[in-house]
């Protein structure tokens, strides 16, 4: 952890040339990501468990750049022999790996009362799982390369510290990440393996096209809720890598306060005299938050909902 704020110019054509392996790559931010390192000359495998989708994504990243390295590879994130697989096939058409984006994972806004035990284990099996195998397989193919040297991104998210009702299927996993990532990132110090961690709040994807109309109620009845474009938010994504940050910031300036003020052992993403006077600022707004959404939820429980609006977001709609 650093005590004083340093600025970290990012590299020019730091991604020319180096592969790219992302996960939940076909859509939303994970396909942002795609277009930004297509941009930049990089070499990308995008891997999703739609074929279709990654077809599409692979046709309209070929669109954008005629010179444009693609491979996709079909993968269930949540099966360790898949995301084996599939990191086998990207080394054998591109090499070891140098960037590896843990970005996939699945949406749920169940009740806890209205889900089961099955629906538990899923969201782990995706959401956790599936980024611990994508970080593994990952890892060990960036210390195969010739540099030993990379970068390795999980993607979280703002539940991760502001859990809302409705979540405590989802929530749950993005706290994991937030644990696993904030050990590991401490490991890795001296590795040449530069760890990210993201925690992007209301961002335009599918997942958020999914949303059922009760959870989208509960929201809408939260003030301060902006919904930001994927494009965004990969854009400040990408700069926190080339900066060689850890925690990654949102385009909502209140999201990187909550990361900051609350971050315990991590490294700090805003700096240390910054963070320690707003910490006591963000518990109070905390607590004036959480009387927000216990107010929301009371509303919401108080509407007459039908059987149409209280349908959950399917499995299919995992990326």
């Amino acid at each position: 952890m650093g005590f004083f704020w340093t600025s970290r110019e990012p590299e020019e054509a730091k991604w020319f040339g180096k592969h790219v392996f992302i996960t939940g790559g076909s859509e939303g931010i994970g396909f942002a990501l795609a277009q930004l390192f297509v941009e930049q000359g990089a070499k990308v495998t995008l891997a999703s468990r739609s074929k279709d989708k990654l077809e599409h994504a692979q046709t309209l990243l070929q669109a954008t750049s005629a010179a444009a390295q693609l491979l996709t590879c079909a993968t269930d994130v949540g099966s360790w022999e898949q995301v084996q697989k599939s990191v086998r096939q990207a080394e054998a058409h591109f090499g070891p790996l140098d960037v590896v984006i843990a970005n996939a994972g699945m949406p749920s806004s169940k009740m806890f009362e209205e889900l089961t035990v099955e629906d538990y284990e899923e969201l782990n099996r995706v959401n956790y799982l599936g980024v611990i195998y994508t970080v593994k397989a990952g890892y060990a193919s960036i210390k195969r390369g010739a540099s030993r040297k990379g970068h390795i991104l999980i993607v979280s998210s703002l539940s991760g510290f502001v859990p809302l009702p409705g979540q405590t299927a989802y929530s749950a996993t993005k706290f994991a990440l937030r644990g696993f990532a904030d050990a590991l990132q401490i490991e890795l110090r001296g590795s040449g393996v530069q760890l990210h961690i993201a925690y992007p709040g209301m961002t335009q994807t599918a997942m958020l096209d999914a949303m059922d109309a009760r959870t989208r109620g509960l929201i809408g009845e939260l003030p301060g809720v902006t919904v930001y474009p994927c494009e965004q938010v990969a854009r400040l994504m990408l700069k926190g890598m080339e900066q060689r940050r850890y925690v990654l910031r949102f385009p909502d300036f209140l999201s990187t306060w909550i990361c900051a003020g609350l971050g315990g052992t991590s490294e700090l993403c805003l700096p240390v005299v910054v963070t320690a006077f707003l910490a006591p600022l963000v518990v109070i707004f905390m607590q004036a938050y959480r009387w927000l959404i216990l107010r929301a939820l009371r509303r919401v429980r108080a509407r007459d909902w039908g059987p149409e609006d209280a349908e959950v977001i399917g499995r299919d709609k995992k990326k």
